[in-house]
């Protein structure tokens, strides 16, 4: 099945013999997302982009590159699903993959009824324990064109802060 991975998989002499086999899987299986950068490459040593994590991102979600987006259209797709915390992010770290992970998990597959997480739990690849983490509302910071920072819920909803209560907390009880 294999074969040699190294002419079915450009760049894959750069990886340890491990992963060459699993490179070649995803060659031969297109439909599984993983498409390399182009050209039959995958550049394993090469860092990834937020545009690039986001589209494997929705095909873990099952929506399909050429389908129901486009690839150029990844960015935008993904904001309208709820995946965009770290849509920003050059370089993309470690960090801003957990973050995308973790905004995955918390999404709801298309034609499903639950987030992602809840489908893991159910099929037994996931402890329960473990995805409970995962459940509960999420505060983001972010900023105006100007630069200012400001706070907002999961949704993308501004907070709003009542100061005067923080600067005399006495101000609690004049409402």
């Amino acid at each position: 099945l294999v074969g040699d991975v190294r002419q079915q998989v450009a760049g894959a002499g750069e990886i340890g013999s491990g992963i060459r086999p699993v490179l070649a899987y995803l060659k031969q299986h297109p439909e599984l997302g993983w498409n390399g950068t182009g050209d039959g490459k995958f550049s394993p040593n090469l860092p990834i982009t937020a545009q690039q994590a986001y589209k494997v991102m929705l095909e873990a979600l099952a929506y399909k590159t050429g389908t129901d987006f486009e690839y150029a259209d990844t960015l935008a797709f993904a904001a309208s699903k709820g995946l965009f915390r770290a849509a920003e992010a050059d370089p993309f770290t470690n960090r801003e993959l957990a973050t995308a992970l973790i905004e995955t998990l918390q999404a709801v597959p298309k034609g499903g009824e639950m987030p992602l997480v809840h489908e893991l739990v159910s099929q037994g690849a996931v402890d329960a324990e473990k995805a409970a983490l995962l459940v509960g509302k999420r505060i983001d910071v972010r900023q105006t064109a100007e630069g200012t920072a400001y706070l907002t819920d999961g949704d993308g909803m501004t907070l709003y802060l009542f100061t005067k209560d923080m600067a005399d907390l006495n101000a609690c009880g004049e409402q």
